[in-house]
């Protein structure tokens, strides 16, 4: 296929691509917590994206894939305090919400590299080595589902309170983030879970692009 031959250049754009988002805003956008928490939420999809590349390029296939639902459920993690927070001119984040998160991030980070989220390799229908899901993968799902639909919530809460230049801004990152996320539950969670089709979970990289496109639009044509 022709993609496969320029497939390492489009993952390095993506990587650079991303990197150089989070440091603009990290450089340039107001002092505030979800300036942080936005450079946390790139510099985990920079992790994800790099890790489940690697999984596919490299021979370590196993614990790759593990370690790529790690930086999965940071990356929906922070995208949620993130969100939450965002243009919120009072402190939201509270050690009510927070402990709780938390706790179940940690609790969600140590089933992914162990043998419960992903317990073996073993050949799939297509004949290809494979992870075998393993009985906590739908408290993985669960967790990044919630954290994803909660952060789209606030989202669309925040969207239809907003005016003038923030509706602007909220309408762009919300396409963004829609079509990125669509693409990663279907292409890389349900498309692997429900059929184990691995030609679709290896293109993560290619997923993050329109969030990169519809953000960084926002910030040159609205700041």
């Amino acid at each position: 296929m022709i993609y496969d031959q320029i497939e390492f250049p489009v993952f390095v754009i993506a990587i650079i691509a991303n990197i150089a988002l989070g440091i603009i805003v990290l450089r340039y956008a107001p002092k505030n917590t979800s300036r942080y928490l936005f450079g946390a939420f790139v510099l985990s999809q920079v992790f994800w994206i790099g890790t489940n590349f690697a999984a596919f390029a490299g021979n370590n296939f196993l614990w790759l894939a593990r370690l790529t639902m790690s930086f999965a459920s940071l990356h929906s993690f922070f995208f949620f305090l993130f969100i939450f927070t965002f243009l919120e001119n009072r402190r939201v984040i509270t050690t009510k919400l927070l402990v709780p998160l938390v706790t179940c991030l940690l609790l969600i980070l140590g089933l992914t590299l162990s043998p419960f989220v992903f317990e073996k390799l073993e050949p799939n229908q297509f004949g290809e080595l494979s992870p075998k899901p393993g009985p906590a993968i739908p408290f993985f799902g669960i967790f990044v589902g919630t954290c994803i639909l909660w952060a789209f919530y606030s989202l669309i809460e925040k969207y239809q309170k907003s005016e003038g230049i923030e509706k602007f801004q909220w309408r762009y990152l919300s396409f963004g983030l829609a079509i990125t996320f669509f693409l990663v539950l279907v292409f890389s969670f349900f498309s692997f879970v429900i059929s184990e089709n691995l030609s679709t979970v290896r293109l993560g990289h290619l997923y993050t692009l329109p969030f990169l496109i519809f953000t960084t639009y926002a910030m040159i044509k609205h700041r």
